[in-house]
């Protein structure tokens, strides 16, 4: 048990491998948590290349016990005088009842001011394979081994047992590779997992192709008009841990509204930790495009419809690449396909106003986009890259960034952000960047101040306490298109009588508690219209 670590005991207190060239070698840790709560836990090393950890991180339920795996991957030189100075870093804190091993927050194991972190530090030891045989060898000449018979059937007994020992890992070696020759097999639980994909693809293509008919807008549709499963609201996820039996995951979500859907399938297989994390990725959504030509209402505070909806379906890989609590990166390679509809669910290559509302002129637009996003602390950069592999496909470079800082205010916190992007090559109307609404200058509709090839929003939120559970928020919102709206094709915003520019003020609360955080804002534009907003998140106090 390691000294003076009050969450978990950890067994043994140094990590000894047996050693032996060309061949690999593990040592098991046992980590027991001895508190009544949740107790999350890492495993870290100096030498992540040379070591193999399962499970690497995880979370242990109160009074409970892990078993972490460590493999000493097979080497090929001695080290020198069988000394090794690679450590090991178990840390481990204590986590709310409903978290997940799989969903852990980036920042669970980050030091932080009142957090309750601690940490254990392992040594390797190499224990060398013939250490035993010249134990052995002195034992012999102290005692003359070969003068008592019960020593030399005790020995013959001992070798003999170590030979069918051997034999059978043999073996057990051979079936595995046999077996994993063959393959998987037939597996009930995926023959399940397809059925129910396939009922949710279904559900999707028929709620796209009868719930929004020639009649009337999809989210005009009643009972008696339409299908039922047009009026299905609602969201499905399905997350199986062990697809094929080798910690492959497999994660499909559904979302269903009155006027969208989407279906996001991923397919993610195992790897060291310390090489990038694959994941193969389908997804199908159909949503109203109301951030570019969306018609601004009631003094610029709402967006109506502007007949363009958007389905789009891409399908691609994405890289994980191995990062830190500050750092992170993410790459995908996709191909999209995009296809804008009316409110009757018809293809469309033309707005209301006779402009098209593609880049291709055809009723679809298709790309494959490769993209770049990073994160370093408070500041993140997302690149777009479109590859015109065939004729009209687009072509196209967009770039997003985002930065953030924080100063305590007296009792008081103020916040500032700043986000931004531009875009060049050809591009479609409903790439262009929207400025306006909830997360860019609240008080105005989304896409309502303008939409351009470029874009810049500034935050600033200043928040203060006013009880134990209740802070009051005064924050400012502004946001422009840079002029350059009229070069997006077909100049949407200029023709819906959107300014370009604007800011929005307002006030808020914020509450906290034990089942979530409550905040309701209060933002007035530059036109003197007020909007409320509500948001609730399940981020426990």
């Amino acid at each position: 048990m390691a000294a003076g670590n009050k969450l978990v005991s950890v067994d043994p207190e140094e990590l000894r491998f047996q050693f032996e060239l060309e061949k690999p070698s593990h040592c098991d840790l046992k980590v027991s948590n001895t508190t009544d709560k949740n107790v999350a836990f890492k495993v870290k090393t100096t030498s992540p290349k040379k070591y193999f950890v399962r499970p690497n991180t995880g979370v242990i339920q109160p009074f409970d016990t892990c078993i972490i795996r460590v493999t000493l991957q097979a080497q090929l030189e001695y080290p020198p005088d069988m000394q090794c100075k690679d450590k090991f870093l178990l840390q481990s804190t204590p986590v709310p009842a409903e978290s997940n091993s799989e969903e852990l927050p980036q920042n669970t194991f980050t030091k932080e001011a009142g957090k309750q972190l601690e940490e254990s530090k392992l040594r390797v030891v190499y224990i060398a394979r013939n250490a035993q045989d010249k134990s052995d060898d002195n034992v012999k000449q102290t005692s003359d081994p070969s003068s008592n018979p019960a020593v030399q059937t005790a020995k013959a007994a001992r070798d003999s047992a170590v030979k069918e020992v051997t034999q059978l890992q043999q073996e057990l070696d051979s079936l595995k590779r046999k077996g994993q020759k063959k393959g998987p097999g037939f597996s009930i639980r995926l023959a399940i997992a397809a059925g129910v994909i396939g009922i949710m693809i279904w559900c999707t293509w028929y709620m796209v192709k009868d719930g929004c008919s020639t009649e009337r807008p999809c989210w005009q549709r009643n009972s008696a008009t339409g299908s039922p499963l047009s009026l299905i609201v609602g969201s499905l996820c399905i997350k199986h841990p062990n697809l094929f039996g080798k910690s492959e995951k497999l994660d499909v979500l559904w979302d269903k509204g009155l006027s969208d859907s989407n279906i996001l399938i991923a397919y993610r297989k195992p790897r060291p930790e310390w090489l990038a994390q694959h994941s193969l990725v389908i997804q199908h959504s159909v949503s109203p495009e109301v951030g570019i030509h969306g018609v601004p209402v009631d003094n610029f505070s709402r967006t109506g419809s502007g007949g363009v909806n958007l389905c789009r379906f891409s399908a691609g890989v994405e890289l994980d690449e191995p990062g830190s609590s500050n750092w992170s990166s993410k790459t995908s390679v996709k191909f999209e396909n995009v296809r804008p509809v009316n409110d009757d669910g018809r293809s469309i290559c033309r707005d209301l106003h006779g402009f098209p509302v593609t880049s291709s002129g055809n009723s679809h637009d298709s790309m494959v986009v490769l993209k770049q996003e990073s994160r370093f602390a408070k500041f993140s950069l997302q690149i777009e890259q479109g590859i015109p592999l065939m004729s009209k496909w687009l072509i196209f470079n967009r770039f997003k960034f985002a930065a953030s800082k924080g100063v305590k205010v007296g009792p008081g916190f103020l916040l500032t952000s700043l986000t931004g992007g531009s875009i060049v090559g050809d591009i479609a109307p409903y790439q262009a960047f929207a400025i306006g609404g909830l997360g860019s200058v609240r008080g105005y509709g989304e896409g309502a101040v303008g939409c351009g090839r470029s874009c810049l929003v500034a935050n600033t939120e200043l928040t203060f306490p006013m009880h134990q559970m209740l802070d009051g928020a005064l924050f400012c919102d502004c946001g422009t298109d840079l002029g350059s709206g009229r070069y997006v094709p077909g100049n949407p915003g200029l023709r819906h009588g959107k300014p370009g520019a604007g800011v929005g003020l307002g006030y808020g609360i914020r509450v906290k508690s034990p089942m979530g955080h409550f905040q309701v804002d209060c933002a007035l534009n530059a036109f003197q219209q007020k909007t409320i907003y509500f948001g609730f998140s399940n981020v426990p106090s």
